[in-house]
């Protein structure tokens, strides 16, 4: 949604689509394991790094929250 928000500017719009995964990227890059995302394309590098990470955070924010209810109850 941002990345059609950069008024028209091509450079604007790719880096706008860059950021979901940035840290995602530069994670396995620090790990090593920068040569898995490589010759990805824009759309399989979003499956294989945003859905996990999505999955994740669910997970953790469902989590969080069952532990928050039950310790204000």
């Amino acid at each position: 949604m941002l990345a059609m928000q950069a008024g028209g500017d091509k450079n604007g719009a790719f880096i706008l689509l860059q950021l979901p995964i940035a840290i995602q990227g530069g994670l396995l890059q620090a790990v090593g394991l920068g040569w898995l995302i490589e010759g990805l394309s824009w759309g399989a590098a979003y499956l294989l790094l945003g859905v996990p990470t999505l999955v994740l955070l669910y997970f953790t924010g469902r989590f969080l929250g069952e532990r928050l209810a039950s310790w204000l109850a």
